[in-house]
């Protein structure tokens, strides 16, 4: 059993981190900024959206950013996110927003086992990382955060996505 605040979302104020924030309420949002090419963007959106006072922001520089490909993806970040989240927060859980059909490498259950081995034996504590959502698909996601939070509708519709259509009618 973990204690509240012991989970914390991964939280990029996109469609799924928001529905993730929905569905664990209690956990704490982290957003980890690398220096990406996107991150103003995502920043200023959590600001505009009214998360930026609710959410804790680890600052780790640039450096991972600039290994950032021409379509902006940036290669081990999300084990780099679920790194810094329980280092600077103390966590135990870490949520991963990832879906059904998602085919990076970085958001398969061989990773989130890999990675939460690494993480206990670097911490010397439990360290999981979690893939709540992964069984379901982006749509389904929404539906559930939109059946259990009343008015997550207005946020959901706020968020971006890179999925078409992911919010049900």
């Amino acid at each position: 059993m973990t204690k509240p605040n012991d989970t914390v979302v991964l939280f990029s104020g996109g469609m799924d981190s928001v529905a993730a924030a929905h569905l664990y309420p209690h956990a704490q949002k982290v957003y980890v900024k690398i220096g990406a090419p996107y991150e103003a963007r995502e920043v200023r959106s959590l600001y505009d959206r009214g998360y930026l006072a609710s959410t804790r922001i680890v600052n780790c520089g640039d450096w991972l950013g600039a290994k950032a490909d021409v379509m902006g993806r940036v290669p081990l970040r999300n084990l780099f996110f679920a790194v810094a989240a329980a280092a600077a927060t103390g966590a135990s859980q870490v949520v991963l927003g990832a879906t059904a059909g998602e085919t990076s490498p970085d958001k398969s259950r061989r990773f989130a086992r890999l990675a939460s081995a690494a993480m206990t034996a670097a911490e010397a504590r439990p360290v999981r990382l979690l893939l709540p959502f992964r069984g379901r698909t982006k749509r389904a996601l929404v539906r559930e955060a939109l059946r259990h939070t009343p008015g997550a509708e207005r946020w959901l519709r706020a968020a971006p996505s890179c999925y078409a259509a992911s919010l049900p009618d």
